[in-house]
């Protein structure tokens, strides 16, 4: 894996915040972000509490990095090293990362959840829905041919932690402008539409509960 000017220039850059490398697929971020951990590591880890994370989209490219790694016959030794639980180089899947997370959540909560599958889901919408079809008789969008723009929504409102209504009737609600077949082509904001998903929303964490 050797480097270009360019790449060996990002590679030994001093850590200073936050930066994006952008390139077409096969230019050599990947190899880039390997070499950085080394230069890193051996550079500026001079503390015990000096880690490093390098978090990957999946368990291929997971398996890649690690290839790479032992091509480098320098680099051997340490590879594994860096693969073991407690090493002070971590490299890991967004996933793993994420339910590691959700672990510690639960462990903290000292609550279990499981995973809704898409079926379970789905038969909760609906339920959500029956019930605020009554509150809102005159707003059109609770019926079941919308059950799934809704539950996008109401996904889409728990993804971003949205605390309140207030928010959510005055946030940008970036890509509902276009809607789709049959589903509302924008949520104007403060507007009772917004207030009944919102409640909606709190209606299906509550019956997934």
């Amino acid at each position: 894996m050797k480097l270009n000017m360019e790449q060996r220039r990002i590679v030994e850059l001093e850590p200073s915040g936050h930066m994006m490398i952008k390139g077409v697929a096969g230019s050599g971020k990947t190899t880039v972000s390997i070499r950085r951990i080394s230069f890193l590591h051996h550079h500026y880890c001079h503390e015990n509490d000096d880690n490093i994370l390098l978090v990957t989209y999946n368990k291929t490219l997971l398996n890649y990095i690690k290839f790479q790694y032992q091509k480098i016959e320098e680099d051997e030794k340490d590879i594994e090293q860096w693969f073991q639980p407690n090493s002070e180089i971590e490299i890991v899947t967004i996933d793993s990362l994420m339910y590691k997370y959700f672990k510690k959540h639960q462990e903290r909560m000292n609550v279990k959840y499981k995973t809704a599958s898409s079926t379970i889901e789905h038969q909760v919408i609906l339920k959500a829905i029956h019930q605020l079809k009554e509150k809102y008789p005159n707003n059109k969008i609770f019926t079941p041919k919308n059950s799934n723009f809704l539950r996008d929504e109401v996904t889409w409102i728990n993804a971003c932690n949205i605390p309140d209504v207030e928010t959510y009737q005055n946030v940008d609600r970036v890509g509902r402008a276009t809607g789709g077949s049959g589903t509302p082509q924008k949520l104007t904001k403060n507007s009772e539409i917004r207030a009944a998903i919102f409640e909606l929303m709190e209606a299906f964490n509550l019956l997934l509960e």
